[in-house]
Order: C-alpha cells, then sequence, then structure tokens
C-alpha cells in the first residue's frame, strides 16, 4: 500500500497559494531534448516547470507576484520570461482534476480555453532544454483547491512553506526506506538536496530533490526518480547498514552506516541543467527505517 509522506521548506518570499476562490491559468508546450514546458498560476505565484518522462525528471520555477487576472508577466532572469495575456475563444470544457490518491475526483470544473498571447521563452540551465513561441493554447478555470473534495489543482501545486525539511512530496513504497538530506538552514542563495530510496520484495525506488533559493521572489524545485530492480538496494535486517547503487540519472553507489548516521562513497545524481550533484559524506545525514 502506498502511503504518503510530505514535508516543507523555506521559500523567502514566496508564500502559500491559499484555498479556493481563485482562478488557474495554465499552457503548456513542447520543448527541446524531450522535455515539456508548462506554465501554471496559483494566485499569483507563476509556477514555470520543464519535465519529460513521465514527470519523473524536471524542475519547477517558482515565480511570486507574476500573474494577475488573465495576464502573466514571470521574469526568470537569465532563463527567459513569460510575458502574456490571455485571450478567450468563447469556448469551454469540463474536467475532473486528479484526487490525492490518484484518479479522479468526480468533481467537474469548466475552464474557458484561449490562447496566450506574447512573450514564451525559456532557456533551461547549460542549454538542457529551450522553448519559444509567441503565442500557445491553454485555458483559465478555478482552482481545484477547495472547490472539489480531495482534489489538487496539481503534484507540483504551490511552493513549499516555512519549515524546514527538504521535501515536496514523496511516495514511499514497501518494507524500508532510506532518507538522506543535507543539513541547510533557509535563505536566500541556499541549497538543500533531499535522497529517498524504497524498496518492496520485487523493487526498489530512488527519489532525488534539490531546493534553491536563488532570489527572494524566486525558488527553483528540481526532481529525479527512477525505479530498479531489489538488488539495487541491499540493507541488513538490523537496519544499520545498506548498499545502494541506482541507475541513471544517478551514478556510483553509497553505503549507509548507522553508526556514522550518513552515506558515504561516490553517489551523484544529474538533475536537470546541472552538473553531477553530490549526495554523500559530512554535509549530509542519514536514517534507515523499516516500513510499518
Amino acid at each position: 500500500m502506498l502511503a504518503a509522506v510530505a514535508g516543507l521548506l523555506a521559500f523567502p518570499g514566496l508564500a502559500s497559494a491559499g484555498s479556493a476562490g481563485y482562478e488557474v491559468m495554465s499552457f503548456r508546450l513542447q520543448a527541446s531534448n524531450g522535455y515539456t514546458l508548462q506554465v501554471k498560476t496559483e494566485r499569483s505565484q507563476t509556477l514555470v516547470s520543464a519535465w519529460k518522462a513521465d514527470r519523473r525528471i524536471g524542475s519547477t520555477y517558482f515565480v511570486q507576484g507574476s500573474a494577475a487576472g488573465s495576464a502573466i508577466d514571470a521574469d526568470l532572469g537569465p532563463l527567459g520570461r513569460i510575458d502574456v495575456e490571455f485571450e478567450p475563444s468563447g469556448r469551454g470544457i469540463l474536467v475532473s482534476p486528479p484526487g490525492r490518491w490518484g484518479g479522479t475526483t468526480g468533481c467537474r470544473i469548466r475552464r474557458r480555453l484561449g490562447t496566450f498571447t506574447g512573450e514564451i521563452a525559456f532557456h533551461g540551465e547549460n542549454g538542457y532544454t529551450t522553448a519559444e513561441a509567441a503565442s500557445v493554447p491553454g485555458s483559465i478555470g478555478p482552482s481545484a483547491r477547495g472547490h472539489c473534495d480531495g482534489a489538487s489543482a496539481s503534484s507540483s501545486g504551490t511552493a513549499p512553506a516555512a519549515a524546514r525539511r527538504q521535501v515536496e512530496r514523496v511516495w514511499v513504497v514497501g518494507d524500508a526506506t532510506l532518507m538522506s538530506r543535507s543539513s541547510s538552514s533557509a535563505g536566500v542563495g541556499i541549497g538543500a538536496t533531499l535522497l529517498l530510496v524504497s524498496a518492496d520484495r520485487a523493487s526498489a525506488y530512488f527519489s532525488a530533490y534539490r531546493i534553491e533559493t536563488p532570489g527572494p521572489q524566486i525558488a527553483i524545485s528540481r526532481r529525479a526518480e527512477v525505479r530498479d530492480s531489489r538488488s539495487s538496494f541491499s540493507y541488513r535486517r538490523t537496519m544499520r547498514s545498506a548498499l545502494i547503487r541506482p541507475p541513471a540519472p544517478f551514478a556510483g553507489e553509497a553505503t549507509y552506516s548507522e553508526r556514522r548516521g550518513r552515506l558515504d562513497g561516490s553517489l551523484t545524481v544529474e538533475f536537470p541543467g546541472l552538473p553531477p550533484q553530490s549526495l554523500t559524506g559530512s554535509d549530509f545525514e542519514a536514517r534507515l527505517r523499516p516500513v510499518r
């Protein structure tokens, strides 16, 4: 059975989107190198997401104070800009938002269809993906948050609120889980990384997340997730030691020691747009626990 483990990280200057009573703007377009670019608003906040492989690899850029009415003006600095206005077509569509545990809620929301026109330019770090357009079809409609019982507006929803856990949203599967996170405090310029490994009898699931706050009005969340054979995550029944050897986008391997309380070894992960990031050493704390 799936169980949700959730935590939050502070993003200075980025407020929570709140509950109901506002409209969401949304559109997507194809980007280079197999990525999809999705732009979505939550109140005055714009989420620019670049993802591929069923959203298991990607990044989301949160820009505060960048959406109002039917317009978006999100300045991403050297990464580009989303400056568009919605032009309605007079047509609409009924959609059923995704439920918290998958599937749909049965609730239906009417969204107005139209075209977002203006400047759409995104250039991912180190050229991992690019997208440019002068217009793209999209929609506007009520937020599912608070509008439908059990519905969520998006898997990436809103920027996490104040707390110090380096987790966005994590699914834990099976009989054991290992969590390793870097130790850092909130603040502009701070980056924090988390690795979560879980296993059942047949497979192992590796999830890595990195949170960055390059400025007071912008934050970046990166993720890399992959499933592999059970042999890639081995551990003693005492939960005192473990060995992990995940596949790409991870590289290398790591050993866990309860005594040291961390991972050691050569394990790295490659997030979109970044060089390989180390997941071992004294900057991290780790623990291995059975899933009850």
